[in-house]
Protein backbone atom coordinates (compact mmCIF):
# COMPACT_ATOMS: atom_id res chain seq x y z
CA UNK A 1 0.00 0.00 0.00
CA UNK A 2 1.64 2.91 -0.88
CA UNK A 3 0.49 7.19 -1.67
CA UNK A 4 1.74 8.78 -4.60
CA UNK A 5 1.15 11.74 -7.11
CA UNK A 6 1.26 11.03 -11.06
CA UNK A 7 3.58 12.67 -13.13
CA UNK A 8 2.06 14.01 -16.34
CA UNK A 9 3.41 16.21 -19.17
CA UNK A 10 1.81 20.02 -19.61
CA UNK A 11 0.85 21.81 -22.79
CA UNK A 12 4.33 23.79 -22.61
CA UNK A 13 6.30 20.51 -22.34
CA UNK A 14 6.96 20.88 -18.79
CA UNK A 15 6.87 17.47 -16.08
CA UNK A 16 4.71 18.15 -13.37
CA UNK A 17 2.49 16.44 -10.53
CA UNK A 18 -0.99 16.09 -9.91
CA UNK A 19 -2.72 17.74 -7.13
CA UNK A 20 -4.69 14.54 -6.31
CA UNK A 21 -2.87 11.80 -4.17
CA UNK A 22 -3.55 8.19 -5.54
CA UNK A 23 -3.49 5.29 -3.59
CA UNK A 24 -2.13 2.15 -4.77
CA UNK A 25 -2.92 -1.47 -3.12
CA UNK A 26 -2.57 -5.43 -3.38
CA UNK A 27 -6.23 -6.88 -3.22
CA UNK A 28 -6.44 -10.64 -1.39
CA UNK A 29 -5.63 -12.37 -5.00
CA UNK A 30 -2.32 -10.21 -4.84
CA UNK A 31 -3.88 -8.21 -7.81
CA UNK A 32 -2.49 -4.07 -7.85
CA UNK A 33 -4.84 -1.22 -7.91
CA UNK A 34 -5.13 2.22 -8.08
CA UNK A 35 -7.65 4.22 -7.19
CA UNK A 36 -7.99 8.08 -6.97
CA UNK A 37 -7.79 9.92 -3.54
CA UNK A 38 -7.91 13.42 -2.70
CA UNK A 39 -5.83 16.91 -3.00
CA UNK A 40 -5.01 16.04 1.30
CA UNK A 41 -2.42 13.87 1.77
CA UNK A 42 -4.24 13.20 5.39
CA UNK A 43 -7.33 12.43 4.00
CA UNK A 44 -5.99 10.08 1.12
CA UNK A 45 -4.47 8.42 3.58
CA UNK A 46 -7.82 7.61 5.52
CA UNK A 47 -9.24 6.54 2.16
CA UNK A 48 -5.70 3.92 2.37
CA UNK A 49 -6.71 2.50 5.76
CA UNK A 50 -10.11 1.96 4.98
CA UNK A 51 -9.51 -0.16 1.72
CA UNK A 52 -6.49 -2.21 3.20
CA UNK A 53 -8.94 -2.44 6.62
CA UNK A 54 -11.74 -4.13 3.64
CA UNK A 55 -9.14 -6.45 2.12
CA UNK A 56 -8.08 -7.71 5.83
CA UNK A 57 -11.96 -8.33 6.20
CA UNK A 58 -11.85 -10.14 2.99
CA UNK A 59 -8.74 -11.82 3.68
CA UNK A 60 -10.07 -13.07 6.90
CA UNK A 61 -13.37 -14.26 5.64
CA UNK A 62 -14.66 -11.65 8.32
CA UNK A 63 -17.24 -8.84 7.89
CA UNK A 64 -16.58 -5.29 7.96
CA UNK A 65 -17.08 -3.50 11.44
CA UNK A 66 -19.93 -1.04 12.50
CA UNK A 67 -17.12 1.89 11.79
CA UNK A 68 -16.19 0.45 8.05
CA UNK A 69 -19.62 0.25 7.27
CA UNK A 70 -20.53 3.45 8.04
CA UNK A 71 -17.78 4.25 5.90
CA UNK A 72 -19.06 2.54 3.20
CA UNK A 73 -22.50 4.06 3.50
CA UNK A 74 -20.74 7.16 2.53
CA UNK A 75 -18.41 6.38 0.23
CA UNK A 76 -18.52 7.49 -3.70
CA UNK A 77 -20.86 5.00 -5.22
CA UNK A 78 -18.02 5.36 -7.99
CA UNK A 79 -15.07 3.79 -5.32
CA UNK A 80 -18.05 0.85 -4.37
CA UNK A 81 -18.70 -0.15 -7.78
CA UNK A 82 -14.69 -0.58 -8.09
CA UNK A 83 -14.31 -1.99 -4.77
CA UNK A 84 -17.39 -4.68 -6.16
CA UNK A 85 -15.96 -5.61 -9.48
CA UNK A 86 -12.20 -7.06 -7.62
CA UNK A 87 -14.51 -8.61 -5.05
CA UNK A 88 -12.89 -6.57 -2.36
CA UNK A 89 -16.76 -5.73 -1.37
CA UNK A 90 -19.81 -7.69 -0.83
CA UNK A 91 -22.34 -6.33 -3.13
CA UNK A 92 -24.75 -6.39 -0.86
CA UNK A 93 -22.58 -4.59 1.82
CA UNK A 94 -22.28 -1.81 -0.85
CA UNK A 95 -26.03 -0.75 -0.95
CA UNK A 96 -25.97 1.38 1.98
CA UNK A 97 -24.67 3.78 -0.47
CA UNK A 98 -27.67 4.11 -2.79
CA UNK A 99 -30.23 6.88 -2.85
CA UNK A 100 -33.22 5.59 -0.30
CA UNK A 101 -35.88 6.29 -2.83
CA UNK A 102 -34.04 2.98 -4.38
CA UNK A 103 -33.85 1.38 -1.21
CA UNK A 104 -37.60 1.85 -0.44
CA UNK A 105 -38.52 0.58 -3.86
CA UNK A 106 -36.54 -2.45 -2.71
CA UNK A 107 -38.63 -2.34 0.75
CA UNK A 108 -41.77 -2.44 -1.06
CA UNK A 109 -40.39 -5.42 -3.30
CA UNK A 110 -39.47 -7.27 -0.43
CA UNK A 111 -43.06 -6.53 1.14
CA UNK A 112 -44.95 -7.83 -1.97
CA UNK A 113 -42.78 -10.94 -2.12
CA UNK A 114 -43.46 -11.39 1.53
CA UNK A 115 -47.02 -11.62 1.18
CA UNK A 116 -48.13 -8.49 2.31
CA UNK A 117 -51.38 -7.08 0.64
CA UNK A 118 -50.73 -4.58 -2.38
CA UNK A 119 -52.90 -1.65 -0.40
CA UNK A 120 -50.75 -2.18 2.67
CA UNK A 121 -47.36 -2.61 0.71
CA UNK A 122 -48.09 1.00 -0.86
CA UNK A 123 -49.82 2.38 2.21
CA UNK A 124 -46.38 1.65 3.89
CA UNK A 125 -44.30 3.15 1.56
CA UNK A 126 -46.03 6.49 1.02
CA UNK A 127 -46.03 6.96 4.54
CA UNK A 128 -42.11 5.97 4.41
CA UNK A 129 -41.58 8.06 1.64
CA UNK A 130 -43.14 11.23 2.86
CA UNK A 131 -41.91 11.54 6.09
CA UNK A 132 -38.44 10.85 4.86
CA UNK A 133 -39.20 13.38 2.05
CA UNK A 134 -40.14 15.89 4.79
CA UNK A 135 -36.80 15.65 6.13
CA UNK A 136 -35.28 16.09 3.15
CA UNK A 137 -33.38 12.86 3.58
CA UNK A 138 -31.34 11.55 0.75
CA UNK A 139 -29.11 8.77 1.47
CA UNK A 140 -28.57 6.68 4.94
CA UNK A 141 -25.95 9.02 5.94
CA UNK A 142 -28.45 12.15 6.47
CA UNK A 143 -31.38 10.72 8.52
CA UNK A 144 -31.69 12.35 11.57
CA UNK A 145 -33.94 10.48 14.58
CA UNK A 146 -34.72 14.11 15.99
CA UNK A 147 -35.41 15.70 12.61
CA UNK A 148 -37.45 12.79 12.10
CA UNK A 149 -39.01 13.42 15.03
CA UNK A 150 -40.16 16.74 14.87
CA UNK A 151 -41.45 16.33 11.83
CA UNK A 152 -44.01 13.79 12.46
CA UNK A 153 -44.87 15.38 15.23
CA UNK A 154 -45.87 18.28 13.08
CA UNK A 155 -47.50 16.43 10.64
CA UNK A 156 -50.84 17.32 8.75
CA UNK A 157 -53.53 14.75 7.46
CA UNK A 158 -53.20 14.73 3.50
CA UNK A 159 -56.35 14.62 1.10
CA UNK A 160 -56.73 14.33 -2.70
CA UNK A 161 -58.20 17.17 -4.37
CA UNK A 162 -58.84 18.24 -7.74
CA UNK A 163 -57.25 21.25 -9.12
CA UNK A 164 -56.98 22.90 -12.23
CA UNK A 165 -57.57 19.22 -13.82
CA UNK A 166 -54.98 18.06 -11.82
CA UNK A 167 -55.10 15.64 -8.05
CA UNK A 168 -52.88 16.89 -5.87
CA UNK A 169 -51.86 16.54 -2.31
CA UNK A 170 -53.14 19.33 0.05
CA UNK A 171 -52.87 19.49 3.58
CA UNK A 172 -55.12 20.32 5.47
CA UNK A 173 -55.66 20.47 9.63
CA UNK A 174 -52.75 18.79 12.40
CA UNK A 175 -52.83 14.72 12.05
CA UNK A 176 -53.98 12.53 14.68
CA UNK A 177 -51.63 11.03 16.95
CA UNK A 178 -52.77 7.61 16.17
CA UNK A 179 -52.28 8.91 12.34
CA UNK A 180 -49.05 10.15 13.59
CA UNK A 181 -47.46 6.78 15.23
CA UNK A 182 -48.28 5.08 12.01
CA UNK A 183 -45.77 6.94 10.04
CA UNK A 184 -43.47 6.33 12.98
CA UNK A 185 -44.08 2.64 12.85
CA UNK A 186 -43.80 2.42 8.94
CA UNK A 187 -40.28 4.14 8.74
CA UNK A 188 -39.45 1.88 11.92
CA UNK A 189 -40.39 -1.06 9.75
CA UNK A 190 -38.41 0.03 6.99
CA UNK A 191 -34.87 0.38 8.85
CA UNK A 192 -35.48 -2.70 10.62
CA UNK A 193 -35.65 -4.52 7.25
CA UNK A 194 -32.64 -2.49 5.60
CA UNK A 195 -30.68 -3.65 9.11
CA UNK A 196 -31.42 -7.84 8.53
CA UNK A 197 -30.91 -7.23 4.84
CA UNK A 198 -27.52 -6.23 5.36
CA UNK A 199 -27.87 -2.48 4.14
CA UNK A 200 -26.81 -0.29 7.33
CA UNK A 201 -25.46 -1.87 10.82
CA UNK A 202 -27.72 -0.19 12.91
CA UNK A 203 -31.23 1.16 12.87
CA UNK A 204 -30.61 5.50 13.32
CA UNK A 205 -33.78 5.86 14.27
CA UNK A 206 -34.28 2.32 16.97
CA UNK A 207 -34.91 4.98 20.07
CA UNK A 208 -37.88 7.11 18.97
CA UNK A 209 -41.02 5.56 20.97
CA UNK A 210 -44.63 6.04 19.53
CA UNK A 211 -46.80 8.99 21.24
CA UNK A 212 -49.54 8.08 23.83
CA UNK A 213 -52.54 8.78 21.98
CA UNK A 214 -55.17 11.10 24.31
CA UNK A 215 -58.47 9.13 25.27
CA UNK A 216 -61.25 10.35 22.97
CA UNK A 217 -64.89 11.48 23.88
CA UNK A 218 -67.10 9.36 21.60
CA UNK A 219 -70.87 10.40 21.69
CA UNK A 220 -73.61 8.04 20.54
CA UNK A 221 -74.63 7.50 17.27
CA UNK A 222 -77.76 8.54 15.95
CA UNK A 223 -80.31 6.58 14.94
CA UNK A 224 -80.34 8.27 10.99
CA UNK A 225 -76.63 8.47 11.08
CA UNK A 226 -76.39 4.61 11.99
CA UNK A 227 -78.75 3.76 8.72
CA UNK A 228 -76.87 5.70 6.72
CA UNK A 229 -73.94 4.16 7.75
CA UNK A 230 -75.32 0.91 7.39
CA UNK A 231 -76.47 1.75 3.97
CA UNK A 232 -72.97 2.70 2.68
CA UNK A 233 -71.16 -0.06 4.45
CA UNK A 234 -73.37 -2.72 3.03
CA UNK A 235 -72.86 -1.50 -0.58
CA UNK A 236 -69.24 -0.82 -0.22
CA UNK A 237 -66.68 -3.66 -2.47
CA UNK A 238 -64.98 -6.20 -0.49
CA UNK A 239 -61.74 -5.52 1.66
CA UNK A 240 -59.48 -7.46 3.44
CA UNK A 241 -61.58 -10.54 2.04
CA UNK A 242 -64.58 -9.05 3.95
CA UNK A 243 -67.29 -8.41 1.80
CA UNK A 244 -70.01 -5.56 2.64
CA UNK A 245 -72.82 -6.68 3.84
CA UNK A 246 -70.89 -9.28 6.46
CA UNK A 247 -69.25 -5.95 7.68
CA UNK A 248 -72.69 -4.07 7.77
CA UNK A 249 -74.02 -7.17 9.56
CA UNK A 250 -71.31 -6.68 11.96
CA UNK A 251 -71.71 -3.26 12.62
CA UNK A 252 -75.92 -3.92 13.77
CA UNK A 253 -74.86 -6.59 16.06
CA UNK A 254 -72.34 -4.29 17.90
CA UNK A 255 -74.90 -1.52 17.82
CA UNK A 256 -77.54 -3.69 19.44
CA UNK A 257 -75.61 -4.78 22.07
CA UNK A 258 -74.61 -1.06 22.62
CA UNK A 259 -78.37 -0.19 23.01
Amino acid sequence: MRLYKEHYTDKNGKRKKTQKWYVDFSDHHSRRHRVPGFTEKRSTQALADNIEALVSCKMAGQQPGVELQKWLEVAPATLLKKLVSWDILDGQRAEGGKLLSVHLEDWKKSLLANGCDVQYANLQYKRVKRAFAKCGFKTWAGVSASRLQHEISILKKEVYRNVKGKVIAVETEPATVKTKNYYLQACQQFCRWAVMDGRIVTNPILHLKPSKAESEKRAAIEPVELSRLLRATKASPERFRIPGHEKSLAISLCSAERA
